[in-house]
């Protein structure tokens, strides 16, 4: 289990933000599934030879739930074949059953996605040890972490075509609500990432005034605005 960075604020303010920004993403679900059209399954022909993987740590049980009923269906429709994997207690070694699944679904697909729904973590040192030549089958990498930007040229030089990330002390569960939803709609990775930085950031701002000042939303949002390294024009379908 990766342990969260030393350098997490005071945890009274990070929780009351976190408590409002959870608000928001429920209700951002709720319209979303009351105004949003149809999101019909990716045809078999374009799910052909792709695989996506979806790696969740241990966190509260409501988040583990959330983060399953979320990521699972999306990607079991968009994709040939996908893994989900949650570490269930703070003792699971979870990095044994990724490098276990990822060399499975390297093998078996010519394109590997992977989301990483954990804090901060070094999952890349685990991904190292795998074949070289099945590395290369790596598209796209996105790593929720706090700070896990800085990852972004060593995951590109381990295979990887594109890499996503956020800077700092983030609210990346707010990205990540828009924008794996957007990245199985076959919408580029560059496109995507804007639109949902867009979403997260009007979010912030209505959001974070409500903690009476103890988060800034101008801080906030710089340090979560969510960067792209590598190809931008990779999509769900290219």
């Amino acid at each position: 289990m990766t342990e969260l960075d030393s350098r997490t604020p005071d945890r009274p303010a990070w929780v009351c933000a976190a408590v409002t920004l959870l608000t928001f993403v429920v209700a951002a679900s709720l319209l979303t599934r009351l105004t949003d059209s149809p999101m019909p399954p990716v045809p078999t022909a374009e799910r052909s030879g792709r695989a996506a993987i979806a790696l969740r740590d241990h966190v509260v049980p409501f988040q583990m739930w959330g983060s399953m009923i979320f990521t699972r269906p999306l990607l079991e429709r968009s994709y040939e074949s996908a893994y989900y994997l949650a570490q269930h207690s703070r003792g699971d070694r979870i990095e044994a059953r990724l490098t276990q699944t990822l060399e499975v679904a390297l093998r078996e697909h010519e394109q590997v996605d992977l989301f990483i729904i954990s804090h901060s973590n070094r999952f890349l040192y685990h991904v190292s040890r795998l074949d070289p030549e099945l590395r290369q089958r790596l598209r796209l990498v996105y790593n929720t972490g706090c700070y896990d930007l800085d990852q972004a040229r060593r995951w590109i030089a381990l295979g990887a075509d594109t890499y996503v990330g956020h800077p700092g002390l983030s609210a990346s569960p707010v990205f990540y609500f828009f924008f794996l939803r957007r990245w199985v709609r076959a919408m580029g990775a560059q496109e995507a990432m804007v639109a949902s930085n867009a979403e997260m950031k009007r979010i912030l701002y209505m959001a974070l005034p409500k903690t009476s000042g103890r988060l800034h939303p101008d801080v906030v949002w710089r340090d979560s605005e969510a960067k792209l390294s590598g190809d931008q024009e990779v999509s769900l379908v290219r």
